[in-house]
């Protein structure tokens, strides 16, 4: 017994030992029968705890955490150890839970306050979406400015005007449009394998 306290007391995460009451065989509150020195620490609640519900706690709780009634009802009623995450409005954070039954009617609730791991995955996620937009952005136009520089080589083609884009370091000849390798007498790859100078105009 003395065993067990004391690794109840100093365990580094939250212990909340508890009896699920049901109303119609739904569960609609939590009565806490035990709490360890880290469950406080975590949610930030005040003694008593003990002998407490969790609806005289936090009024709001069970209008805003069905899910969460549902689920310590489901493992105090079946017996089956449950995991999941959860993010507590009332407290403005996110726990890990892992929750068992010691007898019919009640559940342990073992919980890890998981805050900055999910704030930083939340902050993960949404500069990935701020980079996918800013590439979607960059890739729309990237395909105009190709769209309006075909429109232009077409009309330059068609105006018989012939047009190098040559590299202004090197001097190497890094397009060609149709018309100039007419004016040329040159293959466009043949123009592209050339430096300016090369060209004989």
């Amino acid at each position: 017994e003395l065993t067990y306290r004391s690794l109840f007391d100093n365990a580094l995460n939250s212990i909340a030992h508890c009896r699920v009451i049901f109303e119609q065989d739904q569960p609609a509150d939590l009565e806490y029968l035990a709490v360890n020195p880290a469950f406080l620490a975590m949610t930030g609640l005040q003694e008593p705890v003990v002998g407490s519900k969790i609806s005289e706690l936090m009024p709001d709780y069970g209008l805003n955490n069905p899910d969460s009634l549902a689920t310590f009802g489901r493992v105090a009623a079946t017996g089956r150890p449950e995991r999941w995450e959860h993010y507590l409005a009332e407290l403005d954070r996110w726990f890990s839970f892992a929750l068992y039954a010691p007898t019919q009617g009640e559940v342990v609730i073992l919980a890890e306050n998981i805050t900055e791991r999910k704030r930083a995955e939340q902050e993960r996620d949404r500069e990935q979406r701020q980079l996918e937009h800013l590439v979607a952005e960059g890739s729309a136009a990237l395909d105009a400015s190709l769209q309006h520089l075909r429109v232009s080589e077409e009309a330059l083609d068609r105006a018989g005007i012939g047009i190098l884009w040559v590299d202004a370091g090197s001097g190497r000849v890094l397009e060609a449009n149709q018309q100039a390798c007419l004016l040329l007498d040159r293959e466009r790859d043949t123009l592209l394998a050339l430096t300016f100078p090369e060209i004989d105009i």
